[in-house]
């Protein structure tokens, strides 16, 4: 495992057991696009409900450097999708949720893509697509980790949700009802890389954490 394979590997795990990455200011920014609420995930609690974010808006990196880009999962795909940057990408055909890989990207709006069955691709800053049936409605969710205002959605912070909305389960019925709009086709969360002198301490919490669970289950 080279070090940006095992610094992904760590970061991943010390964020899904709960760890802090400390940071030092904001590193992520989005703008534009429509305020919008997580009112239900169909597929299992990908994106939370009630997380507040934007749809259609642009993701800026205000501090370049490293970015962890995490594959959270998908709900309820009606394709293939995938998502792409910085020559790596995830899918929903052999992503695992959990899966990882760090980007060092520029300061400003970063390039990457979202498609769907190969055939409908949308990118940052793109507003929604209603490219025919069976893709209607193919967009992509931002927002903050712990946004719950939907009069003003967080537009900064250091872990954000990049919810893929695919356009698939529903057609010729855009502008009737409400489409495809669950924001769970494909989840990534975009998360700041500590500090160097982070590493060494969220490390040491996880050595700790492995040998109190071993104990556990050595003395039940």
């Amino acid at each position: 495992m080279n070090m940006i394979s095992a610094r992904a590997a760590i970061l991943g795990a010390a964020i899904g057991l709960g760890f802090p990455a400390a940071v030092s200011a904001s590193v992520l920014s989005v703008s534009g696009g429509t305020p919008d609420v997580q009112v239900s995930d169909p597929g299992g609690n990908v994106v939370p409900v009630g997380v507040t974010g934007y749809d259609g808006a642009s993701l800026d990196v205000l501090l370049g450097g490293p970015l962890l880009f995490t594959y959270v999962g998908d709900g309820n795909a009606s394709y293939e999708n995938v998502f792409t940057i910085g020559g790596h990408s995830f899918d929903t055909k052999t992503s695992t949720p959990g899966d990882s890989f760090i980007v060092n990207l520029a300061a400003g709006v970063p390039s990457f893509t979202f498609s769907a069955n190969k055939t409908v691709s949308i990118g940052n800053g793109q507003a929604g697509l209603l490219a025919g049936p069976g893709y209607e409605n193919v967009s992509v969710f931002y927002a903050f980790s712990g946004s719950s205002s939907l009069l003003s959605p967080a537009t900064s912070g250091n872990a954000l949700w990049l919810g893929f909305s695919d356009g698939g389960g529903i057609s010729g019925l855009c502008g009737l009802i409400p489409c495809d709009n669950d924001h769970n086709d494909l989840v990534v969360q975009v998360s700041a890389v500590p500090e160097p002198a982070t590493w060494l301490s969220l490390a040491a919490g996880l050595t700790l954490f492995g040998l109190m669970a071993g104990r556990r289950f050595a003395h039940p």
